[in-house]
């Protein structure tokens, strides 16, 4: 009898049990559907999630301003290097014999140009006597002509003073043309603003800034990456030797799809974790601006949809996020094409999406390491000038 209660009791729990645990998975579900609905409500629809971002930044390159052989490299890949520190020096050798040479231009330039004033001043007495040879012949004609009407001299010796007068005449005209090209070619009366003296030191002070150029200096402070020169290669302008990346002033670029662009603003608050540190470290920042096309139109082969066999893909758009200062990049630094992961709050949608043609706040980048090349060109150029002046001016006449 008991054993027949027991086993009608036993199908009766299993059903209740069973009940309960369904029931629990219910009350499980819908509450972890009302909590996702919350969550959504509150926050989830104002996020936008993507792990397809990367740090990006300012990169500048050490390039030779003028040929030459690398006698000397100061700095390797990884190395951290201050403004205006020398990073390779070229041999210039043949540099200064190019200097010497041009200072040697400068001073047959300045020769030319007194021969020349020289010159003038020949032609311009020239052009006096012969204007007292005009006036001579002019009165030995009137002459001729009286004694020839009282028949006092013959006909023949009027015509030769006649045909002297015109040669005279013929003379001076010439003498004036010559002495106008001459001046022409002196120059004015300022002998520096001679276009040979001009040209001759441009070719001085192009000289001397070659001879500054063979040290390379670091233009920013920044770690040092991709050197590919080596001691005893000839360099020469147009191929850049190393870079220099200042970590200090990194962004984020981060490629959203266009279906998440669509509440996105100009300053929206932007938390991102690095798969570096993982989620020990937040960094923050702000949407700083959108790319003005997708990564498909700026590929080396941008795609063509106008065919039959087109399929409709999702587009990403880059999203600028410019990192706040309070940032410790020293203590967590960020390398130039680590990943990010970016989630951007766009709760606050009054932003605009463009800058609708402002120019950007953010800070330029520039570097002013070679301002001081020219440094006292001018003085070494007007010096040499001065001294082939007065090595040009005649020595004055012995008593």
């Amino acid at each position: 009898m008991n054993e027949s209660k027991q086993g009608a009791q036993a199908p009766h729990n299993s059903n209740r049990n069973r009940k309960l645990a369904l029931l629990s998975l219910a009350v499980v579900f819908i509450g972890s559907g009302v909590l996702f609905a919350g969550w959504w409500l509150t926050a989830g629809q104002y996020r936008e999630i993507t792990d397809n971002a990367y740090v990006t930044g300012g990169m500048y390159y050490v390039e030779p301003q003028v040929a030459g052989t690398v006698v000397w490299i100061g700095a390797e890949n990884t190395e951290y290097v201050k403004k205006g520190q020398p990073l390779i020096r070229l041999g210039d050798a043949d540099l200064v014999i190019a200097m010497e040479r041009a200072k040697a231009q400068l001073s047959e330039s300045v020769l030319t140009v007194a021969n020349l004033r020289a010159r003038v001043e020949r032609l311009k007495a020239a052009l006096t006597a012969g204007k007292i040879d005009l006036a001579m012949a002019r009165d030995e004609m009137e002459r001729r002509k009286g004694l020839v009407e009282i028949k006092a001299v013959s006909r023949e010796v009027y015509d030769k003073a006649r045909a002297a007068y015109e040669s005279a005449v013929v003379s001076l005209e010439v003498a004036r043309l010559n002495m106008e090209a001459a001046s022409i070619l002196a120059g004015g009366e300022d002998v520096g603003s001679h276009p040979r003296i001009m040209t001759a030191k441009s070719a001085l002070r192009e000289a001397f800034l070659n001879t500054r150029r063979v040290v390379m200096v670091a233009p920013a402070d920044g770690y040092v990456a991709k050197r590919s020169v080596q001691v005893g290669q000839l360099v020469a302008p147009g191929r850049p030797l190393m870079s220099v990346i200042p970590l200090d002033d990194v962004y984020v670029e981060a490629n959203f799809k266009e279906t998440q662009l669509r509440h996105m603003r100009l300053g929206q608050p932007v938390t991102l974790k690095s798969d570096l540190y993982s989620s020990a470290v937040e960094f923050t920042g702000k949407v700083a601006g959108f790319g003005a096309g997708t990564g498909g139109v700026f590929a080396i082969l941008p795609p063509q949809n106008a065919t039959g066999n087109w399929i409709k893909i999702v587009q990403r758009a880059p999203v600028r996020i410019e990192l706040d200062q309070q940032n410790n990049l020293k203590e967590a630094p960020l390398i130039l094409g680590l990943s990010m992961m970016v989630t951007v709050d766009t709760s606050d949608r009054g932003g605009k999406r463009l800058t609708g043609g402002e120019p950007g706040k953010r800070k330029r980048t520039s570097t002013d390491v070679y301002a001081d090349q020219a440094e006292g060109v001018e003085e070494m150029v007007e010096s040499v000038y001065m001294a082939s002046l007065e090595a040009a001016r005649p020595a004055p006449p012995e008593e």
